[in-house]
């Protein structure tokens, strides 16, 4: 088994926990859990409205549809597909499989030119 299989695996027998626990807004940008700074207070980001963003590894997308909510044209990735299934819960929208190559071509770090995505990307997030 893979280290990816490995985090995969935890992070599907934990999403529910840990979506419970974190305590996630799904209204204003946080940078780790409801008890870290905010967006709103540290303006990392700026304004994001009509710009496009990856989310890698977004979890429950709570940043990601934060920002949508925002104007933002949001990918969010997460190689749990139980992360996943917590965005779908809270409003997000999914795209595409996670066994899809552009998933893998992306979150190994080989950003994707066949669809022009890199070159219109405006903001990265991790």
């Amino acid at each position: 088994m893979s280290i990816i299989d490995v985090n995969r695996d935890s992070w599907n027998k934990q999403a529910d926990r840990y979506q419970k626990n974190a305590m996630f807004s799904f209204d204003e940008v946080d940078y780790g859990n409801s008890s870290c700074p905010k967006e709103k207070d540290l303006k990392l980001i700026g304004d994001v409205k009509g710009k496009k963003i990856l989310e890698l590894g977004c979890g429950g997308a709570n940043c990601g549809i934060a920002l949508a909510k925002q104007g933002a044209k949001m990918t969010c990735l997460d190689l749990s597909s139980e992360q996943i299934n917590r965005m779908l819960k809270s409003g997000g929208t999914f795209v595409f499989s996670l066994n899809d190559p552009i998933f893998y071509s992306v979150a190994f770090g080989s950003i994707w030119k066949e669809d022009g995505i890199s070159d219109n990307l405006n903001i990265l997030i991790f």
